[in-house]
């Protein structure tokens, strides 16, 4: 078993515990959204990890109320999906080019760090003198231990 198929199996176990549908809780892509994938690194200047590729091309954007993550949503253009519009909340307040907004929590944002091998989950604020620590060695990780502890 591939790990996408170890995380898809994991949303889908979440789903039926929490009693909801993946298009309850998630933004599923109508399309393929792969070019709108390209766009989103182009605007940003980013090359985003496969893990959370798949996670964009597959569940576009969304989750539980344990963790909720930005992305691309179906039928909106680069501009209005609401990872891009977080990112540029986020780089207006200071965050570094190199990070990557994928959930936001109060004053704290969860980020890929872009510039790491593999994509390192990291969090930043800008209240806290733009202080950058290490949560998570791949989106991966970060989404399956996500799951497993709503299992």
């Amino acid at each position: 078993m591939n790990t996408y198929e170890k995380l898809s199996e994991l949303i889908e176990q979440v789903c039926e515990e929490e009693g909801v549908e993946l298009d309850d809780i998630y933004c599923l892509p109508q399309e393929d959204n792969s070019g709108l994938i390209a766009q989103f690194e182009d605007k940003f200047a980013v090359n985003l990890p496969e893990d959370f590729k798949y996670f964009l091309s597959k569940y576009g954007s969304g989750g539980l109320g344990y963790f909720d993550f930005f992305g691309i949503e179906s039928g909106k253009d680069i501009e209005n999906c609401s990872i891009t519009v977080l990112m540029k909340d986020c780089r207006a307040k200071g965050m570094p080019n190199q990070l990557v907004v994928i959930e936001h929590d109060g004053d704290y944002v969860t980020c890929i760090d872009v510039s790491k091998k593999n994509g390192e989950v990291v969090t930043w604020s800008w209240i806290d003198d733009g202080k950058i620590c290490k949560i998570a060695d791949t989106f991966e990780a970060y989404f399956i231990a996500k799951l497993e502890d709503c299992l």
